[in-house]
């Protein structure tokens, strides 16, 4: 049974449940959604595509690596897929505009001036740079735990202090902080990401990684080129 979904079919469950591998892994089932996001002409990855590929997805990774459903994986969930619904949001009123990130981004620009955007809350610009951002901090993670070979609490906090808290202020510090201190230890982070090995989850760490850095890059390089990499802290 499939689903259709923008140009591409993926398997389903009989009751309709996406999936986007031979099991729910979260890495594997991610991977298989980036590796086949859609491309435009000119080789350049939809807005569209990225938000079918992201949007009731992403976040699921927040209880696996936090340590269950609580309260603070929630909160961090709903502001990952905050960030999607809102280039959502947005695509959907400007999609003639807004056919890749590049596009949305010059759009707004051209349209409302740095120093609105810059003031205001709800504009795309927003969106692209607060999921990038989270989205760094996930790639980075799985980058250097398996460049370590491990110590996965040590490493949460330090791809914390790295890619997200020069933007944070005290309370988004402490949320956040107390996040990390639910990380599992690297054997069982891998038995609750659902591998029996490590050579298993490491595999599909890096290939996640691998699909998903090349799309981080290209959002920064974005925000950078039309003057909106904003470094204002939140909270």
């Amino acid at each position: 049974m499939t689903h259709q979904e923008g140009n591409l079919l993926f398997p389903v469950t009989k009751d309709g449940k996406l999936i986007g591998a031979k099991d729910e892994k979260y890495f594997d089932v991610m991977a298989f959604h980036l590796e086949n996001i859609p491309r435009n002409e000119n080789n350049e990855i939809t807005t569209e595509g990225l938000i079918n590929c992201l949007e009731g997805r992403v976040a699921a990774i927040y209880p696996i690596l936090f340590g269950g459903k609580g309260v603070l994986s929630k909160q961090l969930g709903a502001d990952l897929d905050g960030n999607v619904a809102k280039i959502k949001r947005h695509y959907l009123s400007h999609s003639q505009e807004y056919g890749t990130i590049d596009q949305m981004v010059q759009a707004e620009v051209s349209r409302e001036g740095v120093k609105k955007l810059l003031k205001h809350k709800d504009v795309a610009v927003k969106g692209v740079l607060w999921l990038t951002r989270t989205l760094n901090f996930l790639c980075t993670f799985c980058e250097k735990i398996i460049e370590r070979g491990g110590d996965a609490r040590k490493v949460a906090k330090e791809t914390y202090a790295e890619t997200l808290k020069p933007y944070h202020g005290w309370i988004g510090t402490t949320t956040f902080g107390s996040a990390l201190s639910f990380v599992s230890d690297e054997r069982k982070l891998m038995k609750t990401f659902g591998y029996a090995a490590w050579e298993e989850f490491e595999a599909s760490a890096i290939r996640f990684a691998q699909l998903i850095r090349p799309i981080i890059d290209e959002n920064f390089a974005v925000l950078k080129k039309h003057d909106v990499h904003f470094t204002y802290k939140v909270m």
